[in-house]
This record gives structure tokens, C-alpha cells and sequence, in this order.
């Protein structure tokens, strides 16, 4: 009974790690390169990555929370592209600017934590928390359908012919409709299916976004794999990859 219990309190400890790593690394490659894109080369993936390590030590060391999500946001890119695009039309210094706003940020919120300003949230409606959730949402999906469209365009794929881009857009429009659906089919096992084990169906369940990203990422590779160049797909390989910096 002792090893039972004590697996089971290691397997959900286990469970949070790997999400809030898994959660922590897709965030930051992902919104990362927006940064990158946004703001021109003066930040990227590299910053994303070592700004959620500092937040995560700092929250660890000094905030009694070691298992929380640390990484980018939709709304935190938006705020740095638009910081980006104001320190330019004004002449500003882009990363000095951000430091000193960091700064200030950070200030703020030692003031409100210091002067208990917590006890205020009980003021905030369901429709404050409702209509933020809503805009992080618009976020992502205004995110995913313009990089299904770029997939057509000459941005994401250099093709020689207007066919290619073609290809390269329809199969990526495939791949993200796979990932979704097979997620979604993966993460409802465990109220649907019968035949399993528990054990196989929890495990299922709870990495169900990371083992469809993975199954994903192998499909992605296939037509490399079967050598489909000669039936007329593009040599360049479809679909097109995220040009990485080397510093990544």
C-alpha cells in the first residue's frame, strides 16, 4: 500500500513537471519567433527562454510556487511589437526602453503586493476574467489561421512555382487539422474508451498535446522519408521549416 501510494504521488508530480516544461518550451519557441519576426531580429526565442528561467527561479526562490506556467503569451508579444514600432516612429532605443519599462513593471508590482492590493480582485466581475480570456483566445486563433495562410505565400516558402506554394499550404492546412482533431480524439480516451487499460488511457489523456505534436512532427517528415520527389513533390521539402537562428 505504501509503494502504491507513494508512485502515484511520484506519477502526478511527474505529470505536472513534464506539462509545465512541455508548456514552458512550446510558448517560448513558438511566440518567441513572433518576437523575432516582430521586432525585427532584436529579440527572439533566446530571450523568451531565459526571461521564463528567470521568472521561474525568482518564483521558486522567493514566490513558494515551483510548479507554475512560465513562458510567452499572445497578449506580451503584442506589447513588445508595439513597443517596438513606437520606439522607432519616436527614435528610441528599443531594448533600453524595455529594460526601464521592466523596471517599472516590476516596481508596480512589488507596491501592490507590498499594500495587500490582492484583496481587490473580489471587485473583478466574471466578465473582466470572460473578456480577457476571450482576447487571449482571438489571439491564438488569429495566430494559427494567418500561418495557415502564409503557407501559400511566397514568405514561408520560396517556391519556383505558384503550384509549389500550393502544396505547401494545402499540406500544412492538413497537418494542423490532423493535430487538432488527433488531440482532441487522444485527450477524450479516458471518458470514451473501454478496452484499455487505466493506466494507458490516463497516460493518454494527460499528454495527449504532446504526443499528438510528436506524432504530428514524424507525419511532417514522411514524404522525405518515402522519397515522393519524383511523383512531382517539391525537392526544396513541404512543408517548409522555421529558418532558426544558429544562436537557438
Amino acid at each position: 500500500l505504501g509503494c502504491s501510494a507513494a508512485w502515484k504521488e511520484l506519477s502526478v508530480m511527474l505529470n505536472a513537471a513534464v506539462y509545465t516544461i512541455s508548456f514552458s518550451l512550446l510558448t517560448n519557441a513558438a511566440l518567441g519567433f513572433s518576437l523575432l519576426e516582430d521586432t525585427k531580429g532584436e529579440m527572439g526565442v533566446g530571450h523568451a527562454f531565459l526571461s521564463s528561467a528567470i521568472t521561474g527561479i525568482f518564483m521558486v526562490c522567493f514566490g513558494g510556487q515551483p510548479v507554475i506556467l512560465y513562458g510567452q503569451t499572445g497578449p506580451i508579444v503584442l506589447l513588445y511589437n508595439y513597443m517596438y514600432s513606437l520606439s522607432h516612429s519616436f527614435g528610441i532605443p528599443f531594448k533600453p526602453w524595455s529594460a526601464w519599462i521592466g523596471l517599472f513593471a516590476f516596481v508596480m508590482h512589488t507596491l501592490l503586493a507590498a499594500f495587500g492590493t490582492c484583496d481587490f480582485k473580489k471587485y473583478v466581475t466574471a466578465f473582466t476574467e470572460e473578456t480577457f480570456a476571450v482576447l487571449v483566445a482571438l489571439d491564438f486563433i488569429t495566430t494559427a489561421l494567418l500561418g495557415f495562410y502564409a503557407g501559400f505565400t511566397l514568405e514561408a516558402y520560396e517556391c519556383k512555382d505558384k503550384r509549389e506554394c500550393t502544396i505547401n499550404g494545402l499540406f500544412t492546412l492538413l497537418l494542423g487539422l490532423w493535430f487538432y482533431s488527433f488531440a482532441l480524439k487522444l485527450g477524450g480516451l479516458q471518458r470514451k474508451v473501454r478496452w484499455s487499460s487505466g493506466r494507458l488511457l490516463r497516460f493518454l489523456s494527460e499528454y495527449f498535446v504532446l504526443l499528438a505534436l510528436i506524432a504530428t512532427t514524424l507525419i511532417s517528415y514522411l514524404p522525405e522519408v518515402l522519397d515522393l520527389h519524383q511523383g512531382g513533390w517539391p525537392e526544396d521539402g513541404v512543408p517548409s521549416r522555421i529558418k532558426a537562428p544558429r544562436q537557438w
